[in-house]
């Protein structure tokens, strides 16, 4: 949650790091990582962080260090590429849900 907060702050000084943890193993501070992107910086490079990378040091700090931080020894926590297609899945999976709701107007029950 932290790294979502980053993003509702708004301090653009952490966008390099948080460039960094869209590689990192925990799916939700990758993905907290990306909206915190998107909100700080207008736009949305995806899911690569290599993309956001390569924007960032093109078009605002040309010493950004692009370099991978390792999080983990863990080899299946390592393949970021892995974990991209995973988290697309999942996002794909929440859009489908979203969408058969909406259509057939189903809605959660609501809590008491």
């Amino acid at each position: 949650m932290a790294t979502r907060a980053f993003g509702l702050i708004g301090d653009k000084a952490v966008t390099g790091d948080l460039i960094h943890l869209m590689y990192h193993y925990d799916r939700n501070t990758r993905m907290y990582a990306r909206i915190s992107l998107i909100r700080l910086t207008g736009r949305d490079c995806g899911p690569d962080w290599q993309k956001w990378a390569l924007w960032y040091k093109r078009k605002v700090d040309k010493k950004f260090s692009a370099r991978k931080i390792k999080w983990t020894e863990n080899k299946e926590w390592s393949d970021d590429k892995k974990l991209r297609k995973q988290d697309e899945e999942m996002l794909q999976d929440m859009l489908d849900k979203h969408e058969i709701e909406k259509k057939y107007s189903i809605s959660s029950p609501k809590k008491l």
